[in-house]
């Protein structure tokens, strides 16, 4: 199959996924795509880099970074800044709850001033900053344990079948070779094939809690409160046999008993 022909066969798969994953009853926000859009980049690679505006090991040999990513980042995150900002009650409930996270993140803020790179460090914080934010959107929606199985399902459908066709067809951009042995790694959406495994274990976690969440569903919810004990039904107990004018029959061997007549 010819590489454009298979990209828009997975592009035709990918959007098929993402048809029959939807819900009616538990429809998730869309700014659930925020999230989906910056841990895609971060599993992946830079929006420069998927643009071909930097080459894959740019960013590696320079600190300053790239300034359209930059750019990209921080469009993200101050679009997830203004949701969860519209969320405030729920935003703040969830900060209450979770105190320290809050005095790790000051910490790392003060941090900074002893830093041997404080530009690097500033931008290494607003990464953290980032990826709290795009936990909180996903944690303050009003149904978040079904937002969160969306957000999962949402970059599975992405990253796996982006995976497959980059290494199958695209090996320039799934595969790397080893510098020594020129022996070829799979790689596909990431940088290097530790990425990859990464990817991987994470969707087959989610995938493994999907099955036995469904599965649970179609069991039905388990009865609450202690099991009702079986009432034991009692046998209605047999009256004696007797004969047409009440009287008692003999058993089976025995001799009629006469009554006695008065005199």
């Amino acid at each position: 199959m010819p590489p454009p022909v298979a990209t828009v066969v997975f592009a035709v798969l990918i959007f098929g996924l993402h048809w029959l994953d939807r819900d009616r009853a538990s429809k998730a926000s869309p700014a659930l795509w925020l999230p989906v859009a910056w841990m895609f980049i971060g599993a992946s690679r830079m929006a420069s880099q998927w643009l071909g505006i930097e080459p894959l090991d740019a960013m590696d040999s320079t600190l300053d970074g790239s300034p359209f990513d930059r750019v990209v980042l921080t469009a993200l995150l101050v679009t997830g800044l203004v949701v969860l900002a519209m969320r405030a009650e729920r935003v703040g409930a969830l900060i209450r709850e979770n105190k320290l996270l809050v005095v790790f993140f000051c910490y790392c803020t003060v941090s900074i001033l002893w830093s041997d790179f404080p530009f690097v460090a500033f931008k290494r914080l607003m990464k953290g900053i980032g990826n709290l934010t795009m936990v909180l959107v996903i944690l303050s929606d009003p149904r978040p344990a079904a937002a969160m199985k969306k957000f999962l399902a949402r970059l599975a459908f992405l990253l796996m079948p982006l995976s497959v066709l980059l290494i199958k067809y695209y090996p320039a951009l799934g595969r790397v070779y080893n510098r020594w042995t020129w022996e070829a790694y799979f790689t596909g959406v990431s940088t290097d094939k530790n990425g990859l495994g990464g990817i991987c274990m994470i969707v087959g976690l989610a995938s493994l809690w999907r099955l036995i969440d469904d599965s649970r569903r179609q069991a039905g919810p388990a009865p609450k409160g202690p099991r009702p004990r079986r009432v034991r039904r009692e046998q209605p107990r047999r009256l004696p046999r007797r004969g047409a004018r009440g009287r008692r029959r003999p058993r089976h061997g025995q001799t009629p008993r006469r009554r006695a007549i008065p005199r």
